[in-house]
């Protein structure tokens, strides 16, 4: 049997996911540009840097442009911060303006909606190498906890629609990788759980038939052992399907 042996890298396709689906909303944009403004502020004043070491032993996390998820971290503990932030910003004369108390609540939004991306992201990186078998249900998982977030601002839902539309686009036709859907499949961790695409599991329940009647009919070929009467192979394809009943 032959299956296409290069597939999209899983990492890379979720970076695009999280990083198209940013871009996608101008408005949150122009917020993670003061945000970074003013944690780039903290960083080159050592006014600033003083006063928040005496408050607090965590820094603020400034944004790298070749990896989503920094956005993730430094919105996070901006906020972890926040009110610390305010309370220095407010006493140095240099210091930019610090973000609205609605600001505020967008960015919880934007946070709340980037988390599952976060987990994800953690999730493959914890190995050196990320099994076939866990693609798709890291991307049922991660679809299932986006949709179950509830922005309370415009931007948050947009954020939210923009991900969603990303993950239709990038990983809408997972399940009809036959090689992610096969190791899925014969993971018994995951069997069926994860396939939303009945038609997808479905083929690969049947690929996972034709694998084991092959090695079944291999098995039988060359010249019969003594006593090998025709009842045996029939109880072996008997047994391939039961089989296959019976672990999906």
């Amino acid at each position: 049997m032959l299956w296409k042996k290069s597939i999209p890298c899983f990492a890379h396709t979720l970076n695009l996911l999280a990083t198209k689906g940013i871009e996608n909303v101008p408005e949150l944009g122009s917020l993670l540009q003061t945000v970074k403004g003013i944690v780039s502020w903290f960083h080159h004043s050592v006014t600033a840097s003083d006063e928040l070491r005496k408050v607090t032993d965590k820094k603020l996390v400034q944004e790298v442009v070749t990896r989503w998820n920094s956005s993730y971290d430094m919105l996070k503990r901006f906020l972890e911060l926040r009110p610390f932030i305010n309370d220095i910003v407010n006493r140095i004369t240099t210091a930019p303006p610090m973000i609205s108390a609605l600001e505020i609540e967008m960015l919880h939004d934007v946070v709340d909606v980037l988390g599952p991306l976060q987990t994800a992201t953690l999730e493959i990186s914890s190995d050196q190498y990320m099994t076939s078998s866990l693609a798709i249900p890291i991307a049922y998982s991660l679809l299932e906890e986006i949709n179950s977030t509830i922005p309370k601002h415009n931007v948050g839902k947009a954020l939210k629609e923009s991900i969603l539309a990303q993950h239709k686009k990038r990983f809408g036709s997972i399940e009809h990788v036959q090689l992610l859907a096969v190791s899925t499949l014969l993971d018994p961790r995951f069997k069926r759980e994860y396939f939303l695409d009945k038609l997808a599991c479905a083929k690969a329940v049947s690929t996972v038939c034709r694998m084991m009647e092959a090695v079944s009919s291999s098995q039988q070929t060359g010249s019969p052992s003594p006593g090998h009467d025709s009842s045996s192979s029939e109880d072996s394809e008997k047994g391939t399907y039961l089989a296959v009943s019976f672990f999906f």
